[in-house]
C-alpha cells in the first residue's frame, strides 16, 4: 500500500475564496476547476443530475469547505454549512439552523487510506462540534459506513427532507433548547 506523507488540509471560507479570487486569479480559476472535478464524482457516487459543491455555491451560501490537499492538487473535500431544515424526533417536528455536513469525497485512489476520518475530524475540532450533533445531506452509502465503521455504535435516521442524523442528535442539550425554543 502507498503512503501518502505530503497531504494537507485547508480551509476555506466564503471570505478566503472572494480574497484568492480578487489577488490570484489564475491561482482560484485553477481551484475552483479542481474542485469542480471532484464535486462531479461526489454526485456521480451520489446519483444525482447536477453537483453539490461548486466555488460559487460556497460563496454564495457562505458555506465551508475543508480540502485535502496532495502534491498533485486537491484530493477530496468536505463542505459544511448551515441550513434551516425540518427534523423529527420520532415524537414532533422540530425546526432550526443546523450544521450540516452537505458533501464529502475523497478521490477513490486515496480511499481506504485513513485520509477520510483525517479530514473529518479536522472539521469536527475546527468547528468544535461532534459528529453526533450534524445533519448529514443525502448521505450515500459509502458515507453511511463511513459514519458508522468511526461514531459506531450508531443508528442514522433518515429524515423525509433527505437529511440523516443520529438517533442520539436530540439528546444533545444545547440542540435540544435551540429546539424547543423554535419550535414553540
Amino acid at each position: 500500500m502507498e503512503t501518502f506523507n505530503h497531504i494537507d488540509i485547508k480551509k476555506y471560507t466564503r471570505e478566503d475564496l472572494l480574497y484568492l479570487r480578487n489577488t490570484n486569479n489564475v491561482l482560484f480559476k485553477m481551484f475552483q476547476k479542481q474542485v469542480d472535478e471532484i464535486a462531479c464524482l461526489s454526485s456521480k457516487e451520489q446519483k444525482l443530475c447536477g453537483t453539490l459543491t461548486s466555488i460559487n455555491n460556497i460563496i454564495n451560501e457562505n458555506y465551508t469547505i475543508y480540502c485535502l490537499i496532495h502534491t498533485d492538487g486537491l484530493i477530496g473535500f468536505i463542505k459544511i454549512g448551515e441550513k434551516n431544515l425540518y427534523l423529527y424526533d420520532k415524537i414532533k417536528l422540530h425546526y432550526g439552523k443546523c450544521t450540516c455536513v452537505l458533501d464529502f469525497y475523497i478521490l477513490e485512489k486515496f480511499q481506504k487510506r485513513g485520509l477520510g476520518i483525517k479530514i473529518f475530524n479536522f472539521m469536527l475540532k475546527d468547528n468544535d462540534i461532534s459528529a453526533f450533533c450534524l445533519c448529514y445531506d443525502n448521505p450515500s452509502y459509502k458515507l453511511q459506513n463511513f459514519l458508522k465503521k468511526y461514531f459506531s455504535p450508531c443508528v442514522l435516521i433518515k429524515q423525509p427532507n433527505h437529511f440523516v442524523i443520529f438517533s442520539n442528535y436530540f439528546k444533545n442539550v444545547s440542540i435540544k433548547k435551540v429546539y424547543e425554543r423554535i419550535s414553540n
